[in-house]
């Protein structure tokens, strides 16, 4: 008994430190983030302290405690909910988002330059010339410039039943209990969707005719 209170003495601050700095997902920034630059208020947040062993003690002791650490979220883009926060997949999320809203911030309002590169690229996007990596790609570059709108919460709870629910939960779930179109993963297009084997229903879910399934699969 005495040698397992000695371990968890031992282990107790990695032990705690995993149960009080678990992540959780109720809230937080979305990936819009990505776009905004550091938090006004708190740009910058305590990390987890490193933990060595102390031979002499025989414990785990703080060795660094990187207090200030780690670049802090951007609150202003922060929400409950937030299903859309990848940094990397912010193409696909404005699949469901849009083309984000943004104007010119207070302080470069007045800078006729900058005035006309947002414009021309409006009106790019208003004639059709700009897809979503495009946008991405300009938002990278003058987010500093500009205050972007992020995603509402009832975009996020959309993206959660239709993508995350609808697509891929449902979607595995039936293919062990129904079938597989195809041995190709699919990307919300005409290959790997879950099939039945009722033309009828078939039908109504991947919206083309099951006598040209064959055709769709060269």
């Amino acid at each position: 008994m005495k040698i397992i209170l000695q371990v968890l003495e031992s282990y107790w601050p990695i032990i705690t430190l995993s149960s009080t700095q678990k992540h959780t997902y109720s809230y937080g920034p979305q990936f819009t983030d990505q776009y905004a630059g550091l938090d006004e208020n708190q740009p910058y947040v305590d990390d987890k302290p490193k933990y060595e062993k102390d031979k002499t003690i025989g414990k785990y002791v703080v060795v660094n405690d990187f207090k200030n650490g780690s670049q802090n979220y951007n609150s202003k883009h922060a929400s409950l909910l937030p299903r859309m926060w990848s940094s990397e997949h912010a193409e696909n999320y404005m699949m469901y988002s849009g083309f984000l809203d943004f104007s010119i911030k207070t302080d470069y309002q007045m800078q006729n330059d900058l005035r006309s590169v947002i414009n021309d690229f409006k009106n790019s996007v208003a004639n059709g010339e700009v897809d979503y990596e495009d946008y991405h790609s300009f938002l990278k570059k003058y987010g500093r410039y500009i205050d972007i709108e992020k995603p509402s919460l009832i975009k996020n709870i959309y993206y959660l039943f239709d993508y995350q629910i609808g697509y891929m939960y449902w979607r595995y779930f039936m293919w062990n209990f129904t079938g597989r179109q195809d041995d190709i993963q699919g990307k919300m297009d005409l290959h790997g969707n879950w099939i039945s084997g009722f033309d009828s229903l078939d039908e109504y879910f991947l919206g083309i005719s099951q006598d040209n399934l064959s055709l769709i699969h060269i």
